[in-house]
């Protein structure tokens, strides 16, 4: 199972709402029509504002992300074959040097789950934040894990308010399977997410929490996230549940 994962660029709330009108009316509608055999899910989730502390210090992006599920590496590559065309949102004009969606491949399950497994639904209120990074050039992803998984992802486990937390070693980061014009052109290494009950409990953890993070030899800068916000490391936030599950709740697009 793999799932493909796009992290939406931020927008103002004009825009926003142009684009889930153009996204909930007429392109997942025509994905389904031409990929849904290939899917199991097809869920988008809306993205909280994230607080001024997210945005400055981490760049945060406060649109949606949208989480597709294949069976195999396989059914998606076949079903990322050219298939008709597809509607482009006609009002929303590219700004100059805008980045455009974050997208990566990723496990079904993740490959690291570092605390919460036992976590049981209904018990808390989960605000995930979502997490997609690379390492800089140069730096192989089997060096820059073991930055993160021997070092860094232990820091974050003294986190007060962190209720659950896993990740995901992408697929690309093994094999370089991205298609043509789609995403940034680099591979994404890790998917992370980080659960909190609430806003609070994410201030508190993150931001004022004296906890000591060890910058890698090869970070561009010398705190959190040491790497490029918005460049190679793009986060947002949301809830449990998607917006809208598109496999059950929206007729395809003839």
């Amino acid at each position: 199972m793999v799932r493909y994962i796009f992290i939406w660029p931020s927008r103002t709330q004009s825009e926003q709402l142009i684009q889930y009108r153009w996204y909930r009316e007429i392109h997942g509608p025509e994905y389904v029509r031409n990929w849904g055999p290939y899917m199991t899910r097809y869920d988008t989730y809306k993205s909280f504002d994230p607080p001024p502390e997210a945005v400055k210090r981490f760049g945060a992006w406060n649109n949606r992300i949208t989480d597709q599920w294949f069976i195999s590496l396989e059914h998606w590559k076949e079903a990322m074959q050219p298939w008709g065309g597809q509607t482009p949102p006609a009002v929303l004009t590219p700004r100059p040097n805008e980045q455009r969606a974050a997208t990566t491949l990723i496990p079904g399950r993740p490959t690291e789950n570092f605390s919460g497994t036992n976590l049981a639904p209904e018990e808390k209120t989960v605000l995930r934040w979502f997490i997609l990074f690379r390492y800089p050039d140069g730096v192989s992803p089997d060096e820059g894990d073991r930055w993160f998984l021997e070092v860094h992802s232990k820091e974050v486990l003294q986190q007060p308010g962190l209720i659950r937390y896993f990740s995901h070693r992408t697929i690309e980061a093994d094999h370089p399977i991205r298609p043509a014009g789609l995403g940034m052109p680099k591979p994404w290494h890790r998917l992370v997410e980080q659960w909190y009950e609430d806003f609070d409990a994410w201030y508190e953890s993150v931001i004022e929490a004296s906890i000591k993070y060890t910058a890698p030899p090869w970070a561009k800068i010398q705190e959190p996230p040491f790497m490029a916000p918005g460049v190679d490391f793009v986060n947002t936030f949301v809830g449990e549940t998607p917006d809208i599950d598109f496999l059950r709740d929206v007729r395809p697009r003839p």
